[in-house]
C-alpha cells in the first residue's frame, strides 16, 4: 500500500476507500467496492467507485483496461450475491466456461464460514503471469488462468476463500499468514467436497498431507510449526500447505 499512496501499510489497521479515476474513455477502471457513477466527456472516462467496508490497505486495488463487465446475481444462503467479472470481450466465453463453479464456491463457504459480507464477488483478469491477488471485491487474476477449462479452477476457489479468510478476518502479522494463506488453500478442499464429493475431498487432502510429510521440512528447511513462520518462508508450504493441514485437523 505504501508504494503508491500514504497509509498504514500493516494488518492490523483498516481503511475504506473513494476511488476516482480518469482515463482515456477506451479504458475503464474497475476498482475495491461499487461503482457509484461514470462520466465520459471529451474523450475521458471517469468511473467513482466506493468501498464501504474497511480493508487491510494491501488490498487496495485499481485495474484499468479496455474491459466488458459480466454481472450475475446468485442467489445465497443468506442473500443475493452480485458477481462482476470484468475481462476483454475477447476473455469472456472462456471466463464462464472456468467460472462455472464459482457460484458453487459461494455456497461452499458461505455453507462452512458464514454470510458474504462484502458489496460483491469481483474478478478481474489482469496479465499476471503467475498466481493472483485476493483484493478485496476486485480480485486481480491472471488471463493466462481462464482457457475454457476447468483446469485451474482450484486457483479460482482459493483466491474467493479469501473473501473469508485475509480479507475479512485477518492475520495480526507476517508471521501468522497461515491464517490467511493456509485457510484458503483448505478452503479449496471444502470447494472440492461441495462440488465434486467427498472422496474427491479426501483424495485432495490426503494429497497435500503427504507432500507436506514428504517435502516441507527439506524445502523449508526444518519441521516448523505454522506459527511464528520466518519471513522467508512466509510464503510457502508450511503457510499454505500445512495450514490446509492444520484446517483440516480442526475440522
Amino acid at each position: 500500500g505504501r508504494v503508491w499512496h500514504p497509509c498504514f501499510d500493516n494488518f492490523k489497521e483498516k481503511a475504506r476507500y473513494t476511488f476516482k479515476v480518469k482515463a482515456k474513455d477506451n479504458q475503464r477502471a474497475h476498482c475495491n467496492g461499487r461503482m457509484l457513477s461514470e462520466r465520459i466527456v471529451d474523450g475521458t472516462n471517469t468511473r467513482v467507485w466506493q468501498l464501504d467496508e474497511a480493508i487491510p490497505t494491501y488490498l487496495a486495488s485499481i485495474a484499468l483496461g479496455d474491459y466488458t463487465t459480466i454481472q450475475k446475481q446468485h442467489k445465497g444462503a443468506f442473500e443475493d450475491v452480485a458477481i462482476e467479472l470484468a475481462a476483454a470481450s475477447e476473455d469472456t466465453a472462456r471466463l464462464n466456461k472456468s467460472f462455472i463453479h464459482l457460484p458453487k464456491a459461494i455456497d461452499a463457504y458461505e455453507y462452512w464460514f458464514g454470510p458474504h459480507r462484502w458489496s460483491k464477488v469481483g474478478f478481474t483478469l489482469v496479465p499476471f503471469h503467475s498466481g493472483a491477488m485476493e483484493h478485496a471485491t476486485n480480485i486481480s487474476y491472471p488471463i493466462y488462468a481462464v482457457d475454457g477449462t476447468l483446469q485451474r479452477e482450484r486457483l479460482m476457489a482459493h483466491e474467493l476463500g479469501h473473501s473469508w479468510w485475509g480479507n475479512l478476518v485477518t492475520c495480526a502479522s507476517a508471521k501468522d499468514m497461515w491464517i490467511n494463506e493456509g485457510m484458503a488453500s483448505y478452503a479449496v478442499h471444502l470447494f472440492s467436497e461441495y462440488t465434486y464429493g467427498k472422496k474427491n475431498y479426501l483424495r485432495t487432502v490426503q494429497q497435500n498431507h503427504y507432500q507436506v510429510l514428504r517435502r516441507a521440512h527439506i524445502v523449508e528447511k526444518g519441521y516448523r510449526p505454522v506459527a511464528e513462520v520466518p519471513h522467508r518462508y512466509t510464503y510457502g508450504m508450511h503457510v499454505y500447505d500445512k495450514g490446509a493441514v492444520i484446517a483440516h485437523n480442526l475440522r
